[in-house]
């Protein structure tokens, strides 16, 4: 298959001779070869299949086959295999980039139809299809707002009170929700909601309570989402379970969340270790990074701070080996409060630059009360170091790489280091 992307994985065999004399091959550590064509060739050629009149149907099969594949990885994404998929994907993003640019591109110039969508769904389809299943990795890797406008994109083509269009709404709703703009996380959110109840599919209007219920949280309407997530969590005990749901954390640790936030700090305990058991049994290593951290924090709140510690020490690795964009600037931050509390004054300045890093560079920044939380502990770490070394420190860690920053983050969990870094 042509790759309209800038790369595409294959294995060399007899009868590539052409393409490999056109090609740069690369081998990435741990992975096969890759083949990426050289800018002028990969362009002449897709010239030439335009001219031939043979574009739209090659980029309907280039469409298919990446749909297919990130499809095989949905479910793999919410396991043990999380990790591989998440690599793979991301050597493939461009291709994906490339497919989903199609989808849009076909449906705003009205391009006619081909065979070449070879399970027979249409392009709008498709292009649902693939932000359903490629939704949790984009936020992951902090693709959220880059893919967003693609996402939105596509609500316009969809026919009103759809199970079409109450997919893309939800979706399009939490990836809002992500980039904090609650505003239109809700409109979105509730009218995908709205759909689903009048077209009665339980599963859906389960998942969709679940997203409701955490943009809740982050609006500061907790009883509101103990509701939804409570009414969600039944109806998945109901038809089926939470497996293969598309959520990324069992609803035990949303609940949680609710709970938390609303001072019962006993129950959110108890869902925490029983979202943190279920992940496990899973595999799903994101979604136990995240139950440790809220028991993390939990700990930090009852001035626990070597426990709480112990549980970052936990979470840590799996957010670097899924380079976890969205997770890991949060855990950072949990790890800079508590190092501080231990006098290690750099080592959470450090911490925290490197966390404001991140966010910038995916479009995904700390919620107003968690800012100001923040600007307070920077002006109390000022009151620690001085200004000059505040600031020296704050630059160190807003260039770090995301490996980088969790490496530094485990080396400085291990021991108390008074003031370390001051110097």
């Amino acid at each position: 298959m042509i790759s309209l992307g800038t790369s595409q994985a294959r294995k060399p065999d007899e009868g590539h001779e052409a393409v490999e004399s056109t090609a740069i091959q690369e081998v990435p550590a741990d992975s096969e070869p890759r083949f990426g064509m050289l800018e002028t060739i990969r362009e002449y050629g897709l010239d030439q299949l335009e001219a031939s009149g043979e574009g739209p149907e090659m980029r309907d099969r280039h469409l298919d086959y990446y749909l297919a594949l990130a499809e095989e990885a949905d479910a793999g994404l919410l396991g043990s295999q999380q990790v591989s998929w998440c690599d793979r994907l991301e050597a493939e993003h461009d291709n994906i980039r490339t497919a989903f640019a199609w989808v849009l591109t076909a449906l705003n110039e009205n391009v006619a139809g081909t065979p070449g969508l070879t399970r027979a769904v249409t392009r709008l389809e498709a292009g649902i299809r693939l932000a359903d299943a490629l939704e949790l990795f984009w936020m992951l890797r902090g693709h959220s707002q880059e893919t967003w406008q693609r996402v939105m994109g596509l609500v316009e083509y969809t026919p009103a009170s759809t199970a079409a269009r109450a997919k893309i709404l939800v979706i399009g709703g939490y990836m809002a929700h992500c980039l904090l703009d609650h505003e239109t996380a809700v409109r979105l959110a509730d009218e995908g909601l709205l759909i689903w109840r009048a077209l009665g599919d339980a599963r859906e209007i389960a998942v969709a309570l679940t997203r409701r219920g955490v943009i809740a949280i982050w609006q500061g309407d907790y009883a509101g989402a103990a509701a939804s997530l409570a009414e969600a969590r039944a109806l998945f005990r109901e038809h089926g379970g939470e497996e293969r749901s598309g959520i990324e954390h069992p609803i035990a640790a949303f609940l949680a969340q609710a709970m938390h936030e609303q001072g019962d700090h006993a129950a959110a305990y108890g869902l925490y270790e029983e979202s943190l058991a279920e992940a496990q049994s899973r595999g799903d290593r994101h979604a136990a990074a995240y139950a440790l951290r809220h028991l993390a924090r939990l700990h930090l709140e009852a001035e626990d701070a070597e426990r709480a510690v112990a549980f970052l020490r936990e979470s840590l690795p799996p957010l670097r080996d899924l380079r976890d964009r969205r997770c890991t600037p949060a855990s950072l931050e949990a790890l800079a409060y508590a190092v501080g509390r231990r006098d290690q004054w750099a080592d959470a300045a450090r911490l925290f630059a490197a966390a404001e890093a991140m966010r910038d560079a995916t479009g995904m920044p700390l919620m107003r009360r968690d800012r100001a939380r923040q600007e307070s502990e920077r002006a109390w770490l000022e009151t620690r170091l001085g200004p000059d070394a505040l600031a020296a420190a704050w630059t160190n860690g807003r260039v770090m790489s995301l490996n980088q920053a969790i490496d530094y983050a485990m080396e400085a969990s291990v021991a108390t280091r008074p003031g370390a870094g001051a110097d």
